[in-house]
């Protein structure tokens, strides 16, 4: 009756984990959900403004950059961006694997989680900010992400990446700063209007196009984080069930165990209270 005893409190227990993670997976889906509908309007702004810094770039005939240039000792800014939370596999330690990291980077963690695989591998932090968990909490961490820069003139963005329907993760680094800017010789026709001169117009769109991007850079990384989630989860239910059932049977076996002894009792009793009255 112990072992019985113990085995209803062990199911109690899977019963308990298994509304918890329930609750969790509803937590995570409704966050994916939320994520998936602001990723659009955030993307459509970063290209707007990417547009219209390439027609003010245009209309002073500012150059791109040469492509070839090489940045190996030029020091440059990396901004990671993982999980403030777990139940996200080995996607942290990816991340940072990913990212290219060079002896003349300046790393940028955002996520404690993040933060704590960074100390784990012994990688420098010049700067590290919580990551947010919901939408809503994107346009202050983003403005806070961007201030952290400071006056960076090269910036790299790492976030994680998966595929619809996937669980599985991969990097995705995008280059925004130096800004791009059109090739020599491009004019907008007809040339963009505006108020500001061009060059202080300039300078401010690069700043607002790193906002849009550092912006979208986070929802990503929340449908990411999230659908990674999801599937853990899922996993995590999964064998939850199973063990409850493993021990559903032992608990019927037990029972039948139980009543098969109680019968014995009785049987044995009656022959032996049959026998004592025999003689």
């Amino acid at each position: 009756m112990e072992q019985l005893a113990r085995l209803k409190a062990r199911l109690a227990t899977l019963t308990e984990l298994g509304d918890i993670i329930v609750a969790m997976r509803a937590l995570a889906a409704a966050a994916l959900q939320e994520s998936r509908q602001a990723l659009p309007a955030v993307s459509r702004y970063a290209q707007l403004i990417e547009s219209g810094i390439s027609d003010v770039a245009a209309m002073l005939d500012i150059a791109a950059e040469p492509r070839s240039e090489d940045d190996t000792g030029k020091t440059e800014t990396v901004c990671v961006i993982g999980t403030e939370h777990g139940f996200v596999g080995d996607l942290n330690s990816e991340l940072l694997t990913g990212a290219g990291l060079r002896h003349t980077s300046r790393l940028m963690v955002v996520g404690r989680r993040l933060q704590n695989a960074a100390a784990e591998q012994d990688l420098g932090i010049a700067a590290a900010l919580p990551m947010t968990t919901h939408v809503a909490g994107v346009p202050l961490l983003a403005r806070k992400i961007a201030d952290s820069m400071g006056a960076a003139a090269r910036v790299r963005v790492v976030t994680a990446e998966t595929g619809p329907g996937k669980a599985t993760v991969s990097t995705a680094v995008r280059k925004v700063l130096p800004v791009r800017l059109p090739a020599p010789g491009e004019k907008p026709s007809p040339p963009p209007l505006h108020q500001l001169k061009a060059h202080e117009l300039l300078a401010e769109l690069a700043g607002e196009y790193l906002l849009a991007e550092v912006s979208r850079a986070l929802i990503e990384s929340l449908i990411a984080e999230n659908r990674i989630r999801l599937g853990v989860l899922t996993a995590a239910e999964k064998n939850v069930s199973d063990k409850k059932e493993e021990l559903r049977r032992k608990e019927w076996t037990l029972r039948q165990e139980t009543i098969t002894t109680e019968l014995l009792d009785v049987v044995v009793g009656a022959e032996a209270v049959t026998n004592s009255e025999g003689r």
